[in-house]
């Protein structure tokens, strides 16, 4: 029997992307209909040198027709990434796996030794909607709402239309209103009327999306 990891993530992996871990048995034992791969997922803060002594995670895959099993920790280790850039534009997180298989051998489990990975960096490359898994994002995240005002799918129609916001200084019966934008290209000149609401600081002029 030989247990090895055959395929790591980058040494720096944005945390959004795959980031994945394979393990692969070279032993008949993998033949086993009750094989399974083990891979015990610690993550911490701070440095390289630092660590989590107690795993965070235990995921578990059957092999494939290949015979390896493939982990994919991309959105746990998202989740844990929990500062918006704004607040922190250097979020990382250091992450290391231990890979092991178990199966059922008569009456007992047999559990093989442990290959423990490098040290690997997840970084956030967005942080713009940083909940964690489960969690509802219309309630936890001020930036959501950005995201429902637009088409709904990446198709165009007349009818998928939202609105962007025109500010303008002042607010109140002396702020200067406007009531159209104009927008001008090689292809002529169109004006796009505007309606408007009041804020506390400044006055909003909802325009009409077009393409």
């Amino acid at each position: 029997m030989s247990l090895s990891i055959t395929q790591t993530p980058a040494t720096c992996s944005l945390a959004q992307s795959p980031t994945i871990f394979t393990l692969a048995e070279t032993g008949d034992v993998v033949l086993s209909s009750s094989f399974q791969y083990y891979a015990d997922l610690y993550y911490w803060n701070g440095t390289t040198a630092q660590s989590s002594s107690i795993p965070e995670y235990q995921l578990v895959k059957y092999p494939n027709a290949s015979r390896v099993g493939i982990f994919d920790v991309s959105k746990i280790i998202n989740s844990t990434l929990q500062d918006t850039r704004e607040e922190n534009p250097s979020n990382v997180k250091y992450f290391k796996i231990d890979g092991y298989f178990r199966y059922y051998n008569g009456s007992a489990y047999v559990t093989s030794s442990k290959v423990q990975s490098a040290t690997f960096k997840g970084l956030d490359g967005y942080g713009v909607f940083p909940e964690q898994i489960g969690q509802s994002i219309t309630t936890t995240t001020p930036h959501w709402p950005l995201m429902t005002s637009g088409p709904v799918s990446q198709s165009f129609f007349d009818s998928n239309t939202g609105t962007i916001g025109v500010f303008t200084a002042g607010a109140g019966s002396t702020a200067a209103i406007p009531t159209k934008v104009r927008i001008v290209s090689d292809l002529g000149t169109t004006d796009i009327n505007v309606s408007s609401s009041i804020s506390s600081s400044q006055q909003i002029q909802q325009v009409p999306m077009f393409p």
